[in-house]
């Protein structure tokens, strides 16, 4: 005792910085800011219904942060460490007040600035309007590409962005980069428009008539102005602090689940309100919920005085129209997750799995598949998508198996199937991926069983198992989505 008194009355020395664990499992937090990208409005059901501004804010269950907090990568985030605070109709002013109170975490995203351009007002007055006309809609575009361009705007969006790596990420230490802030741009609503598509001499479906033709030029507007927030947003992250920011590139990801796909011969199937293949909702598209929590943003006062509502058409359907379907959120939650393992790998911490991505050899953190019982069976239920997927454990499965370059894809249209593809027992899988095996050029000559890549990772295991490791194929599934 008397030692420690003596120590503790002699002169303070140096405080030494405390350095992070070594390579703890990281992530070790999440935060989740924006507007009703975010907070995933119309896809799935209520997330966390109990609490009350779930509601007021419009955060959905499948959401790209809900899918995201359940991937693989992010399984060391316990419930104090995901702070969802994304609210719908949300803009730039609002991120102080969502982000006060968070304290540092490890990973943030930001989805924000579609309410500072007034998108939903271009979308009311050319697509969901009974009375509008021509010059609203153009008179609309105009005023969103004004802003798009306002310079005030993104200086506001800066220092929004600044404000978030100064106070809201972890610190780094230990000469190693602890904590990143993703920000995610926005994706194109429409198919490249062209002269005479299924969508130029139609509108949209409102109830029993019809919103005014999808011309060429006002459709390329909206996407031009798409396009423009991105490019903001990338040479803006360029500028601040590109080691530090990552931005999520929403739009490449919808390639092939836009409005108006050039494949469609009608409207219904341009609109494609149900088809798990069109990743936006419409207002033809059949809600989980229902249920109307008001809240006091831009947006939705105008939605209110929109032509739809005295129409019988209720605040929600009419508020999560041109908002992405879980179809999207999946997508996104799986990007994350990649450019998160990326991010780890590249800053030497050690993440709760690792991610199989395209043209990667089998890892012994990927998921097997045991063969020991061949009739067991597989649900490949998968609403929507071309390429079937199943879940196994937390993880959500192509059905494609990757051996270096060497992959096989099982898949079945399933839209005349309710949404659903097939039940099948293993037996039936590894006889389809035993006959396909030569498909694929870079497999000829190739035995599962004995590819070099399956011998040198797990030979005890070759002659019982096939490795599956989820790839960017088919239906673009990424690591660790959830089902």
């Amino acid at each position: 005792m008397v030692s420690l008194v003596g120590a503790a009355a002699a002169a303070p020395q140096a405080q030494t910085p405390q350095m992070p664990p070594q390579n703890p499992l990281w992530p070790n937090s999440y935060y989740a800011l924006g507007d009703s990208y975010a907070a995933g409005i119309g896809a799935g059901k209520y997330y966390m219904p109990d609490e009350p501004d779930n509601k007021k804010c419009k955060r959905f269950a499948k959401s790209y942060p809900a899918l995201t907090r359940d991937t693989t990568i992010f399984r060391p985030v316990i419930d104090a460490g995901f702070r969802f605070v994304a609210c719908s109709g949300n803009v730039l002013d609002d991120i102080d007040r969502q982000r006060n109170g968070l304290g540092k975490g490890e990973v943030v995203s930001l989805s924000i600035s579609g309410n500072d351009f007034n998108f939903a007002s271009v979308v009311e007055a050319c697509v969901y309007t009974v009375t509008g006309s021509d010059k609203a809609c153009d008179d609309a575009l105009t005023a969103a590409e004004a802003k798009v361009n306002d310079a005030t705007i993104w200086a506001k969006y800066t220092t929004k962005v600044q404000d978030i790596l100064t106070n809201n990420l972890a610190d780094d230490a230990g000469g190693m980069l602890w904590s990143v802030l993703l920000i995610s741009g926005y994706p194109k609503f429409w198919a490249t428009p062209k002269a005479g598509d299924v969508c130029s001499n139609n509108g949209f479906p409102i109830l029993l008539v019809s919103g005014p033709k999808l011309r060429v030029i006002v459709r390329s507007r909206m996407n031009n102005a798409v396009n423009s927030v991105n490019t903001k947003i990338k040479e803006m992250i360029a500028a601040v602090n590109p080691r530090k920011i990552k931005f999520i590139d929403y739009d490449s990801l919808f390639e092939g689940h836009r409005f108006c796909e050039p494949t469609k011969t009608n409207i219904n199937d341009a609109v494609g309100a149900n088809d798990g293949n069109t990743w936006f909702i419409s207002l033809g598209t059949t809600l989980e919920e229902s249920e109307w929590v008001p809240g006091d943003s831009s947006e939705e006062k105008m939605w209110d005085q929109s032509s739809l509502g005295p129409i019988g058409i209720g605040p929600l359907q009419r508020n999560s129209v041109f908002h992405p379907k879980e179809g999207g959120h999946f997508r996104a939650a799986g990007e994350i997750a990649d450019v998160i393992g990326k991010f780890a790998l590249e800053n030497g911490h050690t993440t709760a799995g690792g991610a199989c991505t395209t043209g990667q050899a089998p890892r012994t953190d990927c998921v097997q598949l045991p063969w020991g019982n061949l009739d067991t069976q597989i649900d490949f239920g998968n609403p929507g998508a071309n390429i079937a997927c199943y879940q196994n454990g937390n993880r959500r499965w192509c059905g494609v198996t990757s051996y270096g370059q060497c992959q096989v894809t099982i898949g079945w249209d399933v839209t005349n199937n309710g949404g659903k593809a097939p039940s099948l027992s293993l037996r039936q899988i590894k006889a389809y991926v035993d006959g396909h095996i030569n498909d694929n050029p870079n497999c000829l000559g190739k035995s599962l069983q004995t590819q070099s890549d399956c011998t040198q990772t797990t030979p005890q295991k070759c002659t019982t198992n096939f490795l599956y490791c989820l790839t960017a194929v088919g239906v673009d599934c990424k690591p660790g989505l959830p089902v």
